[in-house]
C-alpha cells in the first residue's frame, strides 16, 4: 500500500512539474484550470481508490449508521464526493473565469 502511495505521489509531482514547465507563465488561466482539474481528480482518486479499496480493512473497523465505513465509501461515499466535486468545480471555475476576465455573458451583447 505504501508502494502505491509513493508511486502515485511521484507521478503527481512529475505531472504538475511538466504542466507548469509546458504552459509557462504566459498561460496563467490554463495553468490554474489544469491545476484545479488535477486537484479534483486527486481528491476523487483518494476517496474512491484509497478509501474504497486500499484502506477498506482499517475503515471497516469504524461503523456509521450500522454500516462499515470502508463498505460505505466503496458503495456510496465516492459517489457523494464525486457529486460534491462537480459543484465545487463549477463554482471554482466561475471564480477563475472572473479572475482572468473570460467569464461567460448572459446574451446581453447580442
Amino acid at each position: 500500500m505504501v508502494f502505491y502511495a509513493l508511486v502515485f505521489a511521484a507521478g503527481w509531482i512529475a505531472l504538475r512539474t511538466f504542466i507548469s514547465w509546458r504552459l509557462g507563465s504566459g498561460s496563467a488561466y490554463w495553468r490554474d484550470n489544469i491545476t484545479l482539474v488535477l486537484n479534483c481528480l486527486f481528491v476523487w482518486f483518494v476517496v474512491s481508490f484509497g478509501f474504497g479499496i486500499l484502506l477498506v480493512e482499517p475503515l471497516n473497523l469504524i461503523r456509521v449508521g450500522g454500516f462499515k465505513l470502508g463498505f460505505w465509501f466503496a458503495q456510496q461515499g465516492s459517489i457523494y464526493v464525486f457529486l460534491v466535486l462537480i459543484f465545487f468545480y463549477a463554482w471554482r471555475m466561475d471564480r477563475l473565469d472572473r479572475k482572468h476576465g473570460v467569464e461567460e455573458r448572459d446574451g446581453a451583447d447580442t
